[in-house]
C-alpha cells in the first residue's frame, strides 16, 4: 500500500491524484466524499483528528460579504478559536477581496474580479490565506441557544456592527436529531443560508440544517448570508452522528454553561434583535416561518418522459422524490396512473429513514 493511502481506502487511478501543494482541508473532504483518493509521497500534509471540531467558519470568498466577514474574525482574534491565515496574501491577490463598491443593479453574491490568477494563488487553496474560527466542543456556549453572534459583546462570536445584522443574530448549534444548524435568532433582517449556488431567502426564528445530512455530501461551499455585507463559508468535519461518544459532545454543547436562572429568553433575545438593528434601505422584513417548506434538490435522473428530483428540506431534513414531465401539456390519465404507482413505493435510505415518494404531477 501507499505510505500515504488513508486506512480502508484502495489506491486510485494516477488521474485522479491530489495535488501535493492541496490543503488538508480539501483532501480530509474529498477522501470523505469519494473512496478512491490517497495522498502522494511529496505531501505537506500533516495527519489531523478532526473528530472535536464542529466547524471552522470563514470568509466567504467571492461574495460581497468576504470584507464584512473577515472583519469580524479579525475582531476575534481572542477567541480560543481563532486561527491567522496560513499563508500571507500576496498584494495583488488583495485587491480581489478589497471592498466592493455597491453596483446598480440586482446584486450579485458570486461576482469575482476579472484578474488572473498568478501560479502561486493557483498552486494554493485560497481558504489558506483566510483567517478562521475554529469551532471546537470544548468551546461550549454560555447558553443552551448555542454559539451565539450578532453585535452583542456578550455573544460567543461577536460580529461587525453593519446595517441588517442583529444584536443578537444567529446561533451555531445542534437539532433534536444531533444536526448542525444555523438557527436565526428572530433578526430583524433574517439569515440566509446558501447550499452551493441555491439561495431561498432569507427566514427568521428559523433553522437552516448545515451538517449530519447525507444530502449535504458534495455541497459546496455553504454560506451564512447574516447581510449583503457579511457572509461566511463553512467547512464541517464529517462525524458519525450514530455514534454515542458524538452524541455526549453534542448534549454538553447544547446544554451551555450558564446558571439556568440567568439564561436569556428566546423572544427576548429576539426583541433586542429588532430594537437595535439597522435595516438598509429597500430590505424587507422577513416571515417568522415560510408558508411552504424551504427546500433544495438534486437532480437524479432524466428520460424521455420527466426528469426526477431528490428534494430536501432544509429546516426538517425531510426528503422526497419529486418527477417532474418535461413537456407541456402531457397525459394527464398516464400521469395519474404512474402516480398511484409511485404512492405505493417506499425507499429506505442507508442511514433507515424513509424517503417517500410525493408525486402529486404539481410543475416546480
Amino acid at each position: 500500500a501507499h505510505p500515504f493511502t488513508p486506512v480502508g481506502l484502495p489506491m486510485p487511478p494516477p488521474a485522479r491524484v491530489l495535488r501535493s501543494t492541496a490543503s488538508l482541508r480539501d483532501a480530509y473532504f474529498l477522501a470523505h466524499s469519494s473512496r478512491s483518493l490517497y495522498f502522494p509521497r511529496a505531501t505537506n500534509f500533516f495527519i489531523m483528528d478532526d473528530s472535536n471540531v464542529v466547524a471552522y467558519i470563514y470568509p466567504a470568498l467571492g461574495t460581497e460579504g468576504h470584507a464584512g466577514a473577515a472583519l469580524s474574525i479579525r475582531m476575534n482574534q481572542k477567541h480560543p478559536g481563532y486561527l491567522p491565515s496560513k499563508r500571507r496574501r500576496p498584494q495583488a491577490l488583495n485587491l480581489l477581496h478589497a471592498p466592493v463598491t455597491p453596483r446598480r443593479g440586482p446584486p450579485d453574491i458570486f461576482h469575482r474580479s476579472d484578474r488572473e490568477l498568478t501560479v502561486d494563488e493557483e498552486e494554493h487553496d485560497p481558504l489558506d490565506y483566510e483567517a478562521c474560527i475554529k469551532v471546537t466542543f470544548d468551546q461550549i456556549p454560555k447558553t443552551r441557544f448555542g454559539l451565539r453572534t450578532g453585535r452583542s459583546g456578550d455573544a460567543e462570536l461577536p460580529l461587525a456592527s453593519l446595517p441588517a445584522v442583529g444584536f443578537y443574530h444567529f446561533a451555531l448549534t445542534f437539532d433534536d436529531d444531533y444536526r448542525l444548524v444555523i438557527r436565526d435568532l428572530g433578526s430583524t433582517c433574517g439569515t440566509a443560508v446558501i447550499y452551493g449556488h441555491t439561495e431561498r431567502g432569507r427566514w427568521s426564528k428559523f433553522d437552516w440544517i448545515v451538517g449530519g445530512s447525507d444530502f449535504l455530501e458534495g455541497v459546496s461551499p455553504i454560506i451564512v448570508k447574516v447581510s449583503q455585507l457579511m457572509q461566511f463559508r463553512l467547512v464541517i468535519p464529517p462525524h458519525n452522528v450514530q455514534s454515542k461518544c458524538y452524541r455526549d459532545k453534542v448534549d454538553i454543547f447544547r446544554a451551555g454553561t450558564a446558571d439556568p436562572d440567568h439564561l436569556h429568553d428566546l423572544d427576548r433575545v429576539g426583541l433586542s434583535s429588532r430594537v437595535r438593528t439597522e435595516v438598509p434601505t429597500g430590505v424587507q422584513t422577513p416571515a417568522s416561518q415560510s408558508a411552504t417548506a424551504v427546500t433544495v434538490r438534486k437532480k437524479l435522473g432524466q428520460g424521455s418522459f420527466a426528469v426526477v428530483y431528490r428534494v430536501w428540506n432544509v429546516s426538517s431534513g425531510e426528503q422526497h422524490a419529486l418527477k417532474k414531465p418535461l413537456k407541456t401539456p402531457f397525459d394527464d390519465a398516464a400521469w395519474e396512473r404512474e402516480a398511484l404507482i409511485m404512492d405505493r413505493i417506499e425507499h429506505v435510505s442507508p442511514d433507515n429513514s424513509s424517503l417517500g415518494c410525493n408525486c402529486t404531477g404539481q410543475l416546480c
